[in-house]
């Protein structure tokens, strides 16, 4: 049954409400992609904190056209139109979407919205291989301890040698 203008305006005012609320927006099509595999692909998106839904071209293009991205293109897209968008991380929809592409016959990335600016899907690809925040942040932990624990071994090699030296004049007595 055909949606209602009433009801295909809640679907716009929707999708308008996630572009602008997201850090990090994806657009993506697929085409002979089975019911299994896109369970598998809502599954890896929602354990990530990203909301994932399925849109029509005409009103895909309506609210894109109000954002003010060129929406003309979408007409050549083959395939249903998914959105990846995610409040809280920049990378998760472009990393998940980008593997699943390489698993996945028939998924495509058409471009992206990071921070309320468009991205191709070139750059997209890019954003998919920066480490995630929590990666990060471990990292820079990890350099921020490193200093430290170098000046404490190096405090504790004088100790060692002392007990070495007192060990093998122990030994020899």
């Amino acid at each position: 049954m055909p949606k209602t203008k009433q009801q295909k305006q809640i679907l716009m005012d929707d999708v308008q409400k996630k572009l602008e609320g997201a850090k990090a927006v994806v657009f993506s099509t697929f085409e002979n992609l089975d019911i299994k595999a896109q369970d598998e692909l809502r599954k890896r998106l929602r354990q990530e904190g990203v909301t994932f839904e399925v849109f029509k071209k005409t009103l895909l293009k309506k609210v894109l056209s109000k954002q003010g991205v060129l929406a003309d293109e979408i007409d050549a897209w083959k395939g249903t139109i998914g959105i990846a968008a995610s409040t809280s991380d920049e990378v998760a929809p472009a990393r998940i979407l980008v593997k699943a592409g390489r698993e996945m016959e028939g998924l495509g990335i058409q471009f992206g919205i990071v921070n309320a600016k468009v991205v191709s899907r070139s750059d997209v690809v890019a954003l998919a291989l920066l480490l995630s925040k929590l990666e990060l942040l471990a990292h820079f932990v990890g350099m921020l301890a490193a200093p430290l624990s170098g000046f404490m071994n190096v405090l504790q090699g004088t100790q060692r040698s002392l007990v070495y030296v007192l060990n093998q004049i122990k030994d020899k007595k």
